[in-house]
């Protein structure tokens, strides 16, 4: 099996993988897409034959191994979210320092927005990607957009969204990243599990568990749980919030479930 992201960068993906390589049976992959993307021996998304998914997926979990923070790619555990030491610790205490499980059930691979891009500019039909390459899921967690945005803005990513690189030009770009994403959970909801910050607890985990084929581990249950903190650090002036139910009635004018979950985080 193997967990794909999907939707914008800063969008809690980091957070919900570092939770997953808390499970014995998970290896993940931080980034690395604009690297293996580029090689059309493992380009899945352009080109999704059997044999090309399995070389991508063998390629994949030997960069997990290793590597570098940041957008080149490796090892969760070189990410910022395991510099909270919640995380580190979790994961030290049941792992130590090895960096590959003995067994692994399931390859997570966390570079969102990369590969979002890479299947619309690709013209694959989401439909073949499912048919060639086996066991692929996709997850798409839901943050706080305008929060999503300011941090794309403070971490640099503005300029992968749009030539705009205010918060609302940046808002705006990620808000068509969820509406896309949400189109593909919509067409595939087998294939998808989209979820909420808002509404992030243990019952949430338990279906990411069967969603990737994991057996139940209460450890990685409690620890995941423990370890799943989003910090609170923006406050929004009320321009900017209107802005974001403007552009949400806008953009989900014809999804109003969508629309109301994302109205609630200005409720």
């Amino acid at each position: 099996m193997v967990g794909a992201f999907l939707g914008p960068y800063r969008n809690l993906t980091t957070l919900t993988a570092s939770v997953l390589a808390l499970h014995p049976h998970v290896q993940v992959l931080n980034h690395a897409g604009r690297r293996l993307l580029a090689q059309p021996e493992i380009d899945f998304v352009s080109d999704p034959r059997p044999e090309i998914w399995e070389r991508f997926c063998e390629t994949a979990l030997a960069e997990s191994r290793g590597g570098s923070p940041g957008l080149h790619g490796g090892s969760i555990t070189l990410s910022h979210a395991f510099e909270v030491p919640e995380i580190r610790a979790a994961y030290r205490a049941r792992f130590g320092t090895a960096l590959m499980r003995r067994r692994v059930d399931t390859l997570v691979w966390k570079d969102s927005l990369v590969l979002s891009r890479a299947i619309r500019k690709s013209g694959v039909a989401i439909e073949k990607l499912f048919d060639g390459c086996d066991g692929l899921r996709f997850l798409v967690p839901v943050r706080h957009p305008i929060d999503c945005a300011v941090s794309c803005v403070l971490y640099g990513h503005g300029v992968l969204f749009t030539r705009d690189v205010s918060v609302v030009g940046v808002l705006d770009g990620v808000l068509r990243e969820l509406a896309w994403a949400r189109a593909v959970q919509q067409a595939w909801p087998r294939r998808v599990m989209l979820f909420w910050e808002y509404d992030f607890d243990r019952a949430v985990l338990e279906r990411m568990a069967r969603f990737l084929g994991l057996e139940e581990d209460r450890r990685w249950l409690d620890d995941a749980t423990r370890c799943f903190v989003v910090a609170k650090n923006y406050e929004h002036p009320e321009g900017l919030i209107a802005r974001y139910e403007a552009k949400v009635r806008d953009v989900f004018s014809n999804d109003r479930t969508f629309a109301s979950k994302l109205m609630q985080f200005v409720d």
